[in-house]
């Protein structure tokens, strides 16, 4: 039988870490899995008390839970413990109250539920994806509805929904339990648990425990929770294998006798004078000897040979000093043998920390060392078969990061083959960015799913050459099938690269220019197209033909018409964005491809206006052709494409087709397949000169709109702009704000509102009934980007002597997109000096919480597409419920727009919101009506 310290000595093999903590809560032991799952040494955690490995946020709830096991034998609860690296581990511990020499102390069997809560929180996240896990977890899932008496105590409950792992793990089949009661479907179902689940459903107060079905024969652990008052939601887990193995353990040590018997590897018990007191039947065969003769031996260590004593006292040393490691001797068999084998031993010590025996694992490690010894034979052939083939080999260990290669690998990269294979920095020097970028990222992957990787990279050798290796790479994988590292192999293809790259180069490119061809051309616009069905945004194809190309050839010669076609590639190529497509089809034709324009038709087709007149300008200026100075223009023709299902040679006439209207203007001129777009094109660009004038002749106003408190009191306004156009009348800020953000002009525009809003702040400032209103301001996100826009608001703010509390920010979630940290420093400097902000539309984009959190904001605004309904749609007013429970917890307030009804204001002001704006209080007024109104409440 193994003693009572050989089985503790088995308490580090546990799969799941495991803790002894005295009455008072200091750890007494720990098993390996423990200290190395959190970072540290076993000698860093024994002696401290457990508080000290609680994330805080579980702290204040320890000596309650302990104080618990103490009294009614054990518990099961969620907790959190903080890794040495600081990184928070959440874990499930069954804690049980035991006996340790005559005191009390507590044993808890801590398990990593990292997976289960990244598991609970995308259910939490989103409907959509809840119901996608629901469907495919592991977990068993149920939802329930409790049934209350007159007196509102629970004395059923109902099934709601279960998911198809609930059937598999209790049995019970959805269709047949749906809709009906519990004591329907199970009738025996103590009152105990109705009350244990009504006590959720109805206090929201979660619960966990582990129960015993007898109905179903199984141990399950259940995790009930309230999603809504009512109703009660149980995770589910059969916990019968691990309950099975716990009590087993705790029962007897027969079974880690049974299992020691098992081990393929050798086990031996020794005293502390190295006799033996017990072995496994694995280490009898190993050796020879029969139990009986090891362990009645007088002699201690009968399998080793008198030469290795000296290596045997330096293992026990090192076991007594705590150094748990390998060592790799030589055994004796019964007949002489000698054989190698790595022993491992460890020490028994009783409660005074004196070593009262050692036990010790031996694996024969024979075959191990004849397969070394073949793999050092044939390194010899592999490295020259390497060397002829021009192929090097690598191979990465996973657990110490070392890397080993073979010479013909330091031969291509042009590096000493007696050198160590290069560290991080010097190794992303060998390949250029690109290719580093594509290495680094492949390396990782593999080592992390196993997928092989094979990439053709470019590097550069270390007297400075380029060159290609073809790079193939895949996981190594012990027998367990665990990957334990990387290994690969990378040809030089640097001829084959060179010459593939010539000959494609002479296929698909123009000889006089060096420009794409219309073979490629014709390649990248059937991808082009593809790619615009897919992402939804358009392109255009832009043919110019040069004006009066044949007379230059008829006068001074086709040697001069060649000089002049290469200096217009020249200046062609810069006007293209990367990414483009600049190609020759033949005589004075190009074609420009342009690609990535915006979704919407009008922008992407300005957006190439801008660009043909560009080249159209371009093209104009002076050339000097050899001796002949020579002035040229050139007409452009424009289609637009915007999806795979536009055929290529229908889109190639429709710019044919422009190109020659573009001639019959008068030539050096753009115009576009479509006449209606062309005239599309001339009202924007009449618009955008319109905004322009306005703002020069001071045609803009700004309308106000009343906020209100919960008793109709003035708080505040929000400044809206009008244009008073002389011939359209007043335009609507939805006509010329999208034309103004794409030009530009909503910087100058927005510096005027601010201006002008700041001196209505002052001027309010100067009277009583308005000098605490507080005027909001839209700010769109390409002003708030400026560089300057700190330093343009504060002296906005000091220029009109205003306090800087009475004007409020208003942003969208839209700006939250991109650049977030410059973001939050933007509003922070602001914030510091009084100015406020508030979240526009809040519900209608995709903030984060994460950074809401972080944003000094003062105050959220409902977006009026959720008032709408309100009265009528139950998801809207959930969606608006919650809107304003987020602000509350983050300390903010919050105001809805576009209240139109009593109706509205009313299920507004139950769910906690009590400021308000919309036509119900008032609709946007010129300042004289908007102070008339203040009058009149």
């Amino acid at each position: 039988m193994i003693s009572e310290g050989s089985f503790r000595a088995l308490f580090d093999l546990s799969a799941d870490a495991m803790f002894i903590l005295s009455q008072d809560g200091y750890v007494e032991d720990i098993n390996q899995i423990a200290f190395e799952q959190m970072g540290y040494t076993k000698a860093e955690m024994l002696g401290k008390h457990i508080g000290n490995f609680i994330s805080p946020e579980f702290a204040p709830q320890l000596i309650n839970r302990l104080t618990k096991v103490e009294n009614q034998g054990y518990l099961i609860y969620e907790s959190a413990l903080v890794n040495k690296d600081g990184s928070v581990l959440p874990v499930e511990i069954c804690n049980r109250a035991i006996e340790l020499d005559g005191g009390k102390a507590f044993f808890a069997i801590v398990r990593d539920i990292r997976e289960r809560k990244r598991a609970e929180s995308k259910f939490q996240a989103s409907e959509e994806k809840w119901r996608l896990l629901f469907e495919n977890m592991t977990t068993g899932f149920a939802l329930h509805e409790v049934i209350c008496d007159a007196q509102s105590r629970a004395v059923d409950y109902r099934f709601l929904e279960v998911n198809p792992a609930y059937e598999q793990l209790t049995g019970l089949k959805a269709s047949a339990i749906i809709g009906r009661t519990v004591l329907d479907v199970l009738p025996g179902t103590e009152p105990y648990w109705i009350e244990i689940f009504g006590h959720v459903a109805l206090s929201g107060e979660p619960t966990l425990y582990e129960n015993y079905s007898k109905e179903l024969g199984r141990w399950y652990q259940v995790r009930a929770f309230s999603p809504k008052t009512g109703q009660f939601a149980v995770i589910v887990n059969d916990i019968t294998e691990r309950r099975e193995a716990q009590q087993a353990l705790e029962a007897s040590l027969e079974f880690s006798n049974n299992l020691v018997r098992s081990m393929q590897d050798g086990f031996s018990v020794l005293d502390k004078n190295g006799r033996t007191l017990d072995a496994n039947p694995a280490l009898c065969r190993m050796t020879g000897f029969s139990r009986e003769e090891l362990v009645g031996s007088s002699a201690p260590f009968p399998y080793w040979p008198p030469e290795e004593y000296g290596n045997i006292q330096v293992a026990f040393q090192k076991t007594l000093k705590g150094e748990v490691s390998n060592f790799e001797l030589t055994f004796m068999r019964k007949s002489g043998e000698r054989f190698p084998v790595i022993v491992s031993p460890s020490a028994i010590e009783d409660s005074n920390g004196s070593v009262i025996s050692y036990i010790a694992t031996v694996k024969d490690i024979s075959e191990r060392k004849r397969t070394e010894a073949e793999i050092q034979k044939n390194q010899a052939d592999l490295q020259e078969a390497q060397r002829i083939a021009h192929v090097g080999s690598w191979r990465l260990d996973a657990a110490t990061n070392r890397v080993s290669w073979s010479d013909q690998l330091y031969h291509i990269l042009g590096l000493n083959p007696t050198l160590p294979p290069p560290d991080y920095t010097e190794h992303q020097r060998l390949f250029t960015p690109e290719s580093w970028e594509r290495l680094s990222s492949a390396l990782p992957r593999t080592l992390e799913t196993g997928v092989p990787y094979e990439l053709e990279l470019e590097f550069v050798r270390a007297d400075g050459k380029h060159g290609w290796m073809l790079a193939r790479g895949e996981a190594q994988r012990d027998a367990r099938n665990v990957i334990v590292g990387l290994h690969g192999v990378a040809a030089d293809i640097t001829e084959i690269k060179q010459a593939a790259a010539k000959i494609e180069h002479l296929a698909y490119h123009d000889q006089l220019t060096r420009l794409p061809n219309r073979l490629l051309l014709l390649d990248r616009l059937s991808q082009a197209l593809v790619s615009s069905a897919r992402i939804g945004r358009a392109g255009a194809l832009l043919f110019i033909d040069l004006d009066n190309f044949k007379s230059l050839n008829d006068t001074l010669g086709h040697d001069i018409g060649d000089i002049l076609l290469q200096q217009v590639a020249h200046r062609l190529g810069l006007c293209v964005r990367e990414g483009d497509t600049l190609a020759r089809l033949g005589g004075d034709e190009f074609v420009l491809m342009l690609v990535d324009l915006s979704e919407q038709t009008m922008e992407a087709a300005a957006q190439t206006e801008a660009v043909g007149e560009k080249i159209l300008a371009t093209l104009s200026q002076p050339y000097q052709l050899a001796a002949h100075a020579y002035r040229c223009t050139a007409s452009i023709g424009v289609t637009l494409f915007n999806g795979n299902h536009q055929a290529i040679d229908e889109l190639m006439k429709q710019a044919d087709i422009a190109m020659y209207q573009a001639k019959k203007a008068g030539r050096n001129a753009l115009r576009f397949f479509d006449p209606e777009m062309q005239k599309s094109i001339t009202a924007r660009v009449l618009l955008e000169g319109e905004i322009r004038k306005g703002l020069e002749d001071q045609q803009f106003d700004l309308h106000y709109q009343i906020q209100v408190d919960s008793s109709l009191h003035p708080i505040g306004a929000e400044a809206l702009i009008r244009w008073r156009h002389p011939k359209r009348g007043l335009v609507s800020p939805d006509q010329f704000i999208p034309l103004a953000e794409e030009t530009g002009l909503i910087l100058p525009i927005g510096q005027w509102v601010l201006e002008t809003a700041c001196a209505q702040i002052r001027a309010w400032q100067e009277k009583p009934l308005t000098r605490n209103l507080v005027l909001a301001v839209n700010v769109s996100a390409k002003q708030f980007h400026q560089v300057d826009f700190v330093a343009q608001v504060q002296a906005t703010v000091q220029r009109h002597a205003i306090d800087p509390a009475l004007l409020k920010l208003e942003i969208t979630e839209s700006l939250l997109l991109e650049n977030i940290e410059d973001i939050i420093a933007t509003m922070s400097v602001l914030n510091e000096i009084g100015v406020q902000f508030s979240l526009d539309d809040f519900g209608t984009g995709y903030s984060s919480l994460q950074y809401l959190k972080r944003l000094p904001l003062d105050q959220l605004k409902i977006d009026q597409s959720f008032l709408r309904e309100l009265a009528a749609d139950s998801s809207d007013e959930a969606i608006v419920h919650t809107i304003i429970a987020t602000a509350h917890s983050l300390n903010l307030d919050v105001i809805a727009e576009g209240v139109e009804t009593e109706a509205q204001r009313q299920l507004l002001l139950k769910n906690g919101c009590t400021h308000f704006q919309g036509y119900l209080f008032g609709t946007p007024q010129p300042i004289e009506k908007f102070e008339a109104l203040l009058k009149q409440d």
